[in-house]
């Protein structure tokens, strides 16, 4: 029925339904010649194909989830030191150290991958929560560096599951990387070095659905943990990419006093240190936020998420 009225609609509109090849720029230029005025445009576009990452990417730590990041990274020869300047990290090289010594290889290795890939983006996928066998289209997680557009940087949040029994925890992914190695080098490449990782600042549960009846939300706060100065900084740590189950998104807590006028869509997420985990957004991140949430997996408490880390 739907097709008649699409056909039906066509036709009566004196709308062509066949492909008709033709030279469009020598036609144009025909018409144009005789002081005609170019005819009206017709264009059907049907859905927009999209890739099978579970076929050409990473699949996450549990499998259900296809991870992607392009061929070409945005940055190839970046060090230590840039990446922490670019993306302003005090702590991303004592970060990096700590991964490297979780991995149980050779401590001086360290020392020949000098070099990093940096992507500002990759891709999740996942299978419908209400068929199974129905592959969604994939959604872009941003890890952008400070800019004219995001002054503070775009870092979009993430659903985090380690495995092997760790807490899930949300997180905002602040940078994606990969050490190389020279194209000289005959150093083999330890296991947990052959896919990218992520730096990531964790958030940790403060509020629970069932003790907010209003809002029937989360409530995240920042892991912060204080300097030898006495600083309040926020905690960071290295995940492997393949950890990242869902993206999420993120609401701030605005709290009773008025927005300052400085704070805008580029820097609100930066701004608070509070937010609701928006499982509303569409009806797929909600059932499977509650899947995964639902039974108690999220850690509640800061010690949880430090735990993940080691």
């Amino acid at each position: 029925m739907q097709r008649f009225d699409v056909y039906t609609l066509l036709h009566t509109n004196d709308i062509p339904i066949t492909n008709i090849a033709c030279d469009v720029e020598d036609e144009e230029e025909t018409r144009e010649a005789a002081g005609e005025m170019p005819a009206t445009k017709w264009q059907i576009q049907g859905p927009h194909p999209f890739r099978n990452y579970f076929v050409t990417g990473l699949l996450s730590n549990n499998a259900q989830t296809a991870l992607h990041v392009s061929l070409t990274p945005d940055e190839t020869n970046a060090t230590l030191t840039n990446i922490a300047a670019l993306y302003h990290l005090p702590d991303f090289i004592v970060q990096y150290q700590k991964f490297w010594s979780s991995l149980s290889v050779n401590p001086h290795l360290i020392h020949a991958f000098s070099r990093f890939a940096l992507w500002y983006k990759f891709r999740v996928q996942l299978h419908s929560t209400f068929r199974p066998s129905m592959l969604l289209p994939s959604q872009i997680v941003q890890a952008k560096p400070p800019s004219t557009e995001f002054p503070l940087g775009c870092a979009d949040a993430v659903l985090i599951s380690p495995g092997n029994n760790v807490p899930s925890f949300v997180a905002q992914v602040r940078t994606v990387f990969q050490p190389r190695l020279p194209s000289h080098s005959k150093v083999r490449i330890p296991p947990g070095l052959q896919e990218p990782l992520l730096y990531v600042q964790p958030l940790h549960v403060v509020s629970t659905p069932e003790q907010q009846p209003e809002m029937r939300m989360w409530v995240l706060e920042r892991n912060t943990t204080l300097t030898e100065c006495g600083d309040v900084v926020r905690e960071g740590l290295i995940v492997p990419l393949r950890s990242v189950s869902h993206a999420v998104d993120l609401a701030p807590v605005f709290g009773s006093t008025a927005v300052p006028a400085t704070v805008s869509s580029s820097t609100s997420q930066e701004y608070y240190n509070q937010f609701y985990l928006n499982h509303y957004a569409d009806k797929e991140i909600y059932n499977a936020v509650h899947g995964v949430l639902g039974g108690g997996y999220l850690g509640t408490n800061h010690a949880v998420n430090s735990d993940a880390s080691d």
